[in-house]
């Protein structure tokens, strides 16, 4: 009904006995590709086809005619792929290797491109920590959505109609961490630039795992508008890791983080108070 082939095509119509056969994968973050050539006619391509799971493939390599190897070297994060190889000859049907699915194991963290975030600061909200779903960051899916920026990844990222990138298409539970350094133990201000043709979303922050009450977000209009939402958060000193978590689903657009040291104008920005809570600015006050 929505002239579309399911997987099973791929095996009933491309896959011959005399195509690449043998098809094996090793490795964990880096994947090895070995297959046996059995094909008896001129080849004029080998190509390397890969998807996330849930998407289309993509051709990820062509090759040398006799290769029976690759190396991917580009898998990111803690996703499934999906591998198969594909021949080409002139006058002859393609002939597909069966696929094969794996899981690239977790890396340890690392910070975005290895720059620790120092505060006081700014964080762009794509700037997350390396090291893949479930160890910095969290999405609901495997696809990014957006397809900016940092494609292979199941954040969800957009570009800006004014520049840069922003995160997007939230929703309950899912995350993004930072590594981030203060120079002593202090309070800052944190703020949030966000954007909504919505209302009624709300998220938190949590440093090493210690969260901060939830911060609501307006509605400002359109999903490129911004404003800023924020709140004081504690820091330990030192290396710590700022946690961003999604607390309602309805839909804003993350810009960035701006982490300042409070003054008197802080508390006038809004989404400080939520859910019949409210602050004492200062706090201690008299």
């Amino acid at each position: 009904a929505s002239r579309t082939w399911r997987d099973e095509r791929d095996l009933l119509i491309e896959t011959y006995a005399d195509g690449p056969a043998d098809f094996r994968i090793s490795g964990d973050t880096t994947f090895t590709l070995s297959w046996s050539d059995t094909f008896p006619f001129r080849l004029q391509e080998i190509t390397v086809e890969r998807r996330i799971v849930g998407d289309a493939y993509d051709t990820l390599a062509v090759l040398s005619l006799g290769t029976v190897s690759y190396v991917d070297q580009t898998a990111q994060g803690s996703i499934s792929y999906d591998y198969r190889i594909r021949y080409r000859a002139d006058q002859h049907p393609d002939r597909v290797s069966y696929p094969i699915r794996v899981t690239r194991k977790p890396t340890a963290r690392r910070p975005f491109q290895g720059n620790v975030h120092q505060l006081p600061g700014t964080i762009e909200a794509e700037h997350y920590d390396e090291g893949g779903q479930g160890l910095t960051f969290f999405d609901s899916d495997a696809q990014n959505t957006g397809g900016a920026f940092r494609p292979a990844e199941g954040v969800d990222i957009q570009a800006r109609d004014d520049g840069g990138f922003h995160v997007g298409w939230v929703t309950t539970g899912e995350w993004l961490e930072y590594t981030v350094s203060t120079t002593a133990p202090e309070t800052l201000f944190v703020t949030a630039e966000v954007a909504s043709a919505l209302s009624g979303g709300s998220f938190r922050y949590l440093v090493d795992g210690t969260p901060t009450r939830s911060i609501s977000v307006p509605s400002t209009g359109s999903w490129q508008t911004t404003t800023t939402v924020g709140r004081e958060v504690v820091f330990p000193g030192g290396s710590a890791v700022l946690r961003l978590e999604i607390l309602r689903p309805t839909a804003f657009n993350i810009d960035r983080l701006v982490a300042t040291r409070p003054s008197s104008t802080a508390r006038a920005i809004p989404g400080e108070a939520l859910d019949g809570e409210f602050d004492f600015y200062p706090n201690p006050a008299t």
